[in-house]
């Protein structure tokens, strides 16, 4: 059973009062929630920009290193391009010194034909002059 109050004896400003009092917990529990999510926020920005910034340094260290080794290979290409070309240039030399000499011999065996004519009428001519020593009875001519 319900017992009626005469409206006179309703407080309406502790009502009101006790409505405003629990607004303004929940409001003050809002605003601590907002700010710790806001502080979770900020020590995860802190942690990513700190991350961010060791791994910027890593990509200079990188580049700096990436930076040497290429020189270092330039420089060793160079060099062994150098001497390359040195010992193309060489075995050029060589080749014309080669050339020049199987020149020099393309014109021998004509003349080593024509000596070789020549010593073979020797060689008969000294074979006719035997037989005759020998058929003379070794008495010179």
């Amino acid at each position: 059973m319900t017992e009626k109050v005469p409206l006179v004896k309703v407080d309406v400003d502790a009502g009101v009062k006790s409505k405003f009092s629990d607004l303004v917990t929940d409001a003050s529990i809002s605003v601590l929630c907002v700010l710790l999510v806001g502080q979770a926020m900020e020590k995860k920005h802190n942690a990513l920009e700190a991350k961010h910034k060791d791994a910027s340094e890593d990509v200079k260290k990188w580049k700096q290193k990436t930076t040497n080794l290429e020189a270092r290979l330039k420089e060793a290409l160079k060099d062994k391009i150098e001497a390359a070309e040195k010992a193309t240039g060489d075995m050029k030399v060589e080749k014309e010194v080669v050339e020049l000499e199987r020149d020099s011999w393309k014109g021998k065996p004509v003349g080593l034909e024509g000596e070789l004519v020549e010593a073979k009428s020797v060689v008969e001519e000294s074979r006719g002059l035997l037989a005759e020593y020998f058929d003379n009875g070794f008495v010179s001519i």
